[in-house]
């Protein structure tokens, strides 16, 4: 995606089906560049071939260098990152089945950074996170069991921003669910938009969408 000494990337997209025991995607460092992977254990009749919904994902990068990062899982305490500035997430993985299993970044009043989430299921999940030195303008949460797109932001002239996931929850349990974040030159908007085939709230798709930029 990038080289690792002058930028950073976080993801900006994630969905499929997230069964815990071994689903994951994420951006790491292989060998002096961010790269996306991931890694599946749904396979079509027990084989070798991976289904069709099992996962997704995207990322995108910005010319900062990072400044901290951690992991965090649902077994421990939230896990603290830095003072200032702004923090995504860069790796999503776990069991993921109801409006109850979430993993985000998220700052206090004090203006520290943090990783957590929660669970509502006998599984685990957790996540990856990395700051950089930019200073959040948005940051803005929404949630729902259908269809759903959220304008969050106004990028014009454009490219003077760039928004990444701060959370994601809820039941990804197959193709037909995700939450992801994109850039409308049409409309010079940032968007966060979510999908699920879910038949009641108790399994709603969610997401955070934070922004960093021009103020």
């Amino acid at each position: 995606m990038a080289p690792t000494f002058n930028s950073t990337c976080f993801l900006t997209a994630v969905g499929g089906h997230f069964e815990g025991g071994g689903e994951w995607v994420g951006i790491s460092d292989v060998r002096g560049n961010w790269t996306l992977n991931g890694n599946t254990m749904q396979f079509v009749g027990g084989g070798a071939v991976p289904t069709r919904d099992a996962l997704s994902a995207s990322g995108a990068c910005v010319s900062s260098p990072i400044t901290a990062g951690g992991s965090w899982d649902s077994k421990h305490s939230p896990v603290k990152l830095q003072h200032g500035g702004s923090c995504f997430l860069t790796r999503f993985a776990g069991k993921f089945i109801d409006g109850g299993d979430s993993v985000l970044t998220w700052q206090d009043a004090n203006g520290d950074w943090w990783l957590g989430g929660s669970i509502r299921n006998d599984g685990l999940v957790g996540a990856n996170a990395a700051c950089v030195a930019n200073t959040l303008v948005r940051t803005a949460q929404r949630w729902n069991v259908a269809r759903w797109t959220f304008k969050a932001l106004h990028d014009d002239p454009p490219h003077t921003r760039a928004c990444f996931l701060q959370g994601v929850q809820g039941g990804l349990r197959g193709g037909a669910e995700g939450v992801w974040i994109s850039y409308n030159p049409n409309t010079a908007g940032w968007y966060l938009r979510g999908k699920s085939a879910a038949p009641s709230s108790n399994s709603m798709i969610g997401g955070t969408i934070g922004c960093i930029g021009d103020g």
